[in-house]
């Protein structure tokens, strides 16, 4: 999965209504979990929610020096892993702050790659756990929660696993007291189209058309919504 925040930093501290931290990526910020990207995110602290800035991917140590990179969580499954039990014990939640992100389908053998947003733009928040960095150099790290689609939201999400979902309303909620009482954002309020393929080349692509529908030969949208054709 990648995120985007295309609007300007002027017009995101208006929408959150306080002044953000240097390094808060905005204006047609499009990243990558594995590139292991600074992200802008939304965290409490002495009861009261800020703004900061946090790398994307808790950072696993394998064998030989090896490190994997975690870019998500399973909601369903958060207190059965080790990693995050940690994180929720500590009270350790955040929301990542966003205008966009990509995933990607599978359709005749092909990798299309769809953007979603909202109709009306503007931002939305994606539920995560931050691991905060201790001491001088310590970088924060945070995940991103995913579920599975909920009944009727396959016409909107066509993968088997999707972000929680946010709106601006339900922060306190989350980042406050740890809970997640969306029920999934609104279809009529989302949209999810094809783009172009530049964004699947080249993770670094900053190019204005990166968020642009763009239309597939040969592909018509309800084929993106059909398992079948994967």
């Amino acid at each position: 999965m990648r995120i985007s925040l295309t609007m300007e930093r002027d017009a995101v501290e208006e929408a959150l209504g306080t002044p953000l931290p240097e390094g808060f990526p905005s204006g047609f910020s499009h990243v990558c979990a594995y590139t292991r990207p600074r992200v802008g995110v939304l965290f409490h602290r002495r009861r009261s929610v800020l703004p900061g800035v946090a790398r994307w991917g808790l950072v696993i140590l394998q064998g030989a020096g090896r490190e994997t990179v975690v870019p998500n969580a399973r909601w369903e499954t958060l207190s059965e892993r080790p990693l995050f039990r940690r994180l929720l014990e500590r009270g350790e939640r955040c929301v990542l702050v966003l205008d966009g992100f990509y995933e990607t389908v599978r359709r005749y053998g092909v990798v299309y790659p769809l953007y979603c947003r909202k109709r009306a733009g503007g931002l939305f928040f994606l539920a995560g756990l931050l691991d905060v960095g201790e001491g001088r150099g310590k970088e924060s790290r945070c995940v991103v929660l995913t579920r599975s689609p909920r009944r009727g939201e396959r016409g909107l999400f066509p993968w088997p696993r999707v972000p929680c979902i946010l709106e601006q309303g339900e922060l306190g909620s989350w980042i406050m007291e740890g809970r997640l009482t969306s029920e999934g954002p609104s279809l009529d309020e989302y949209e999810v189209y094809p783009v172009r393929d530049h964004i699947l080349k080249d993770p670094s692509y900053r190019g204005a058309d990166a968020t642009t529908p763009f239309r597939y030969s040969g592909l018509e949208s309800p084929d993106l919504f059909d398992e079948k054709r994967s």
